[in-house]
This record gives C-alpha cells, structure tokens and sequence, in this order.
C-alpha cells in the first residue's frame, strides 16, 4: 500500500515594528522579564487597545506580494483561552475577516528524480494577532514564572493551504516564505528570537484518494531542518499506524529534537472550543483601496523577480540565481561585486563557494564580512586578468579575511603574481616529462588523465605560479612531438 502526506504550515512572523500591536511599549528582545509591560498589553480593565497602523501596512505588504486579497472590510476578534502566558485569557486576533486572504506563493525544489520542479501553494490566509507570553521553566522547582514581554507583540500568521506534498517541499516553502519577508522587510524572522515559527499540520491518506486523513498538528519546531526532520517522522508514525490496524487522532503533538520523534501535546481543538466572538474594544473598520495602491507601489524586487533578472542579465544558471536570491543581503552583495565591471559567473562562483564556506566556518553573516565587495571583486578581476591563478586565490581569500587587506597588495607582499613567460613554463614541462616518463607515455597511449597528473607537477614546480592554461598548452604540444 502505498501513501500521500497532505501537509499545510501554519507560520507566524514577528512583523518589523519598534512598539506592540494594540500599544505603544517597546517589541525590543532581550530586555529584564516583564520591563516592556503596560495596562494595555497586561490586560487590566478599562484598558483599551489602539491598532498599530505600521503594523497593518506591513501585513497588507504582505499579503500582496503573497497575492492575497486584501479584505476592504476588517475586524478583530477575541481568541479565548486560558493559560498563564496569556494576562487577559484571550488572544485579539481575527477569524472569519481576515486582513489577507486567498493568495499563492510559488516554490522551487528538486524532486525525487532531480529535476528541478515550480509549483504554486495556496495561501489560505494571513491574518493580525497579538503574541502571548513566554513561560520560563529551567531552574524553578516548584513551578514556572512568566515574562510577558512578548506579551502584545505583532505577528502574522500565514497559513497555507494543504498543498504539500513533501517534507522537501515543505521546506523549500519555508525558504521562499522567509526570502520574501526579508525582502519586503517586514521582519528579521530570527528563529532563535522566537521571530519566526512555524507549526506543521500533517496526515496521510492512500493514494489515489482525495478525501484528507486525519491530521496532527507538530509545534515546538525551531528551524527549517527541524520542520523538515518532523514531518518525515510524522509521515513514517502515521503510515505505521495505518499499516498495523491503529487509528490516527487528531491532536497536537510537539517535536523532540534530540530523540529524532513527535509525542503527544494535548488533543487538537477546533475554532469552536476557542469561542472566537468580535472584539468590542476595536470596531470594525474599512480599508480604502487608495491605501491598498500605496502599500503595493511601495513593493521591493522580490525574490523570483531577481533571479529571472540574474539569469537574463548575468546569464547565471537557474540554480545559481535562486541560491543568490534567497538572501536579499547576499544578492545585494553580489550585484556591489558586479558594479566593479567583473565576471557575472566568476564572481557567483567565488561567493557561494569559498567565501560562503569562509563566512560558515566562522559563523559570520555576510554583511559582516571583513571582505567587502569591492575587496571580493578585486580579488576576482585578478584571475580575470590572469595575474594569479584561482589556486592561488584559494590560499589569498583567507588572508584577507585576517588581516583586511586587499587582494593586489597581499599578491604583492607574497610575490605571488602568476607566471606567464612561456620560456619559464616551458623549461619547467620539460623537467617534469622527463621526471615522469611512464605518465607521458600514457597520455600518447591515449589516456587522458595522465595530463591532469602532469599539469599538477608543473603547477608544484612553479609553486603554483604558472597560468594553468598555459601548462595545459604547452605540455600538449611539448608531448605530442
């Protein structure tokens, strides 16, 4: 028997805003417990809410890039719940008038025969509310303390439709999503801040079937990959449920990152157990569309825009544009490296692979990189223009990384300018055919991997100095006379 994963996420993002959703204290992290407090946001009676209009702005952006029909009509409703995080035992959020609604994002991933596939999910809806608090429970005994400083904070919830149909999928959304809200700035979406966070709602069902299975929703996922890890292991728990004569209940059910497994939260309630009813404290209030057009005209280039302009532009490959464009500060490093008139290609090959790697292993972010872009392109036009070797360059980028110096002036200091006199070049190929007699008798023989072998010995006797391009030629013709 074979199965489907039907799988919708549910992320809400902290949206960009210096006070909270319905007052004005402060959304700054990482305060003392309980300093960005306020009657408003505590929920003392008689205090009343006022809606953050930068908060709204943002959403509509959002919701326009995600395509969304952005409601003319808007209200607010209450969420009721009970639990210690929450000071006025519900949440203001928005149920059957959301801000946003019905829109798609389109996502790009590689499917199981490594082709790479575009396909559009539906966004069900992106609708305001406001953040609960955070329970503390580390190094308390006898119970938990609460810091409602997130208490109020602004987020958006986007939900998407159950389009998914992968793990892979699932997070190739998540990447496209957080691209997109970079670009519109519309939050910093740190994961580790609490600023972005995802809940997976998972079930399986034979295929060929249209009818959904049962779901259960995963929390407690604190990055991509953990998304990715848990719906897999979900998928599996299901199918094996199935398979063996079990039952899947619907419920919550929260990630446990070092035992690789889901386990049981709560049972899963449904919109009536939360009594949503309109909030009182916040009319209902229309949206103009002159306001819609102003929110719309002020729309960056957002990602899949840049990467059709990267690949016609730059004639970069289609994988190399989406790798450059899933970071708005990496995409706009790159196009500062281009402005200093350098190979489009030469120069996305030097960023996603060696200062990337660089930028990893030190656990920088590149807008805090020591190489600029202009130092970046300095380094690159010198292979360009031949005066080193991309071996040599491999050895110079880590140097200027400690010391901020630029590429010219440390090929200076080192001598590390290539060799390009042909005499040179030629006395060293010499040396190295008559060192290695069985290797150049290979290559006459026809195997052509003897020449790789004999280019790297020339390379070794310059030092690496010598212009590979000109070994090659000069080996070729020196063995085939």
């Amino acid at each position: 028997m074979t199965y489907e994963p039907v799988i919708g996420l549910e992320v809400h993002v902290q949206l960009g805003t210096k006070s909270k959703l319905f007052c004005a204290c402060s959304t700054e992290f990482g305060l003392e417990p309980n300093l960005n407090t306020c009657p408003v946001c505590l929920g003392w009676p008689g205090s009343l809410p006022v809606l953050n209009e930068r908060a709204l702005q943002l959403a509509i952006k959002v919701g326009t890039a995600l395509h969304c029909e952005i409601s003319e009509r808007l209200k607010f409703d209450r969420k009721n719940y009970f639990y210690p995080d929450l000071p006025k035992a519900y949440q203001i959020s928005q149920y059957d008038q959301p801000v946003n609604k019905g829109g798609f994002l389109e996502i790009e991933f590689k499917n199981q025969k490594g082709e790479v596939v575009y396909k559009k999910i539906g966004i069900t809806r992106a609708h305001l509310e406001e953040d609960a608090g955070k329970l503390l429970h580390e190094g308390i005994k006898d119970g938990s303390l609460v810091d409602y400083n997130r208490a109020g904070v602004p987020l958006l919830e986007i939900v998407s439709e159950p389009d998914l149909r992968s793990p892979d999928e699932a997070y190739a959304y998540l990447i496209a999503l957080k691209a997109i809200l970079q670009y519109l700035e519309a939050g910093d979406c740190n994961m580790e801040k609490g600023e972005l966070r995802c809940d997976a709602n998972v079930s399986v069902r034979k295929s060929g079937e249209t009818k959904f299975g049962t779901k259960a929703e995963i929390k407690n996922l604190n990055s991509f990959r953990a998304v990715q890890k848990a719906i897999q292991y979900e998928i599996e728990r299901q199918i094996d449920l199935l398979e063996n004569h079990g039952r899947v209940v619907q419920e919550t059910r929260l990630w446990n990152e070092n035992k690789g497994q889901t386990f049981l939260m709560r049972s899963k309630e449904e919109a009536h157990d939360y009594r949503y009813f309109p909030e009182p404290d916040l009319v209902p209030f229309t949206i103009s569309r002159q306001t819609v057009e102003a929110v719309r005209k002020t729309l960056p280039e957002l990602p899949g825009e840049r990467a059709k302009r990267f690949i016609k532009n730059y004639g970069l490959s289609d994988y190399d544009a989406f790798v450059l464009v899933q970071e708005k500060k990496l995409a706009d490093y790159y196009e500062r490296c281009l402005a200093q008139k350098i190979s489009p290609k030469l120069a996305s090959n030097w960023i996603q692979s060696e200062l990337l790697a660089l930028l990893n292993s030190k656990k920088i972010s590149i807008d805090e990189s020591p190489v600029k872009p202009a130092d970046l392109a300095g380094l690159v036009a010198l292979i360009e223009n031949n005066t080193i070797s991309g071996k040599i360059a491999k050895d110079v980028l880590p140097a200027m990384f400690e010391t901020g110096k630029s590429a010219k002036a440390l090929v200076q200091e080192k001598g590390l300018i290539q060799v390009t006199d042909t005499k040179l070049i030629e006395e060293a190929a010499g040396k190295v055919i008559q060192a290695n007699p069985k290797s150049a008798a290979d290559f006459r023989a026809g195997k052509m991997q003897a020449l790789g072998f004999l280019v790297g010995q020339v390379m070794k006797e310059t030092q690496g100095k010598a212009n590979p391009k000109l070994v090659n030629e000069i080996l070729r013709k020196k063995l085939q006379t």
